[in-house]
């Protein structure tokens, strides 16, 4: 089976904006020098880059870096991106015995957009999808109807309640 490329080392996703700073919280001591201190900076240009930047107002900046403070703060944050590799080795017995509860996938169509469903889908038999018109990396702030829509249809589809 070949390998899934979730990751693209390539000039049109570094200049792109959506995947280059996966490698950042990689870079040891590179977040603890470069982001503590600087939270609030460093939040501020990353949401600025969501699709719908009026999703992510300075008052919701100011409830994440309530947590996104600090060494311990920060670490905690890029921790699953530094995790990434550990999880990949530990969801891959899943290609196999995939996961059989439906499940949700969605991402914003000016960031990963379909990419999402089709990385669940490697692990994952029932799975709704779509990529959101007009949202980056942020589903549930820049378009939270959206994503309630799409829930609500699953579960509907299901016979949840």
């Amino acid at each position: 089976m070949r390998e899934p490329r979730i990751i693209a080392y390539t000039p049109e996703a570094m200049t792109k904006g959506s995947m280059w700073w996966w490698i950042l919280p990689l870079a040891p001591d590179v977040p603890e020098r470069l982001i503590v201190g600087n939270e609030r900076a460093f939040m501020t240009w990353f949401y600025a880059r969501a699709a719908n930047r009026d999703a992510i107002d300075a008052e919701t900046v100011d409830e994440y870096l309530r947590t996104f403070s600090g060494c311990e703060g920060v670490l905690g944050a890029l921790g699953v991106y530094r995790a990434a590799f550990t999880t990949m080795a530990q969801t891959a017995p899943l290609a196999a015995e995939k996961v059989k509860v439906p499940i949700v996938a969605l991402g914003g169509e000016q960031a990963q957009g379909l990419q999402i469903q089709k990385m669940v889908e490697m692990v994952a038999e029932n799975v709704t999808g779509g990529a959101i018109p007009d949202c980056g990396h942020f589903v549930p702030e820049e378009r939270p109807d959206e994503l309630v829509r799409y829930v609500l249809a699953m579960i509907g589809k299901s016979g949840m309640r």
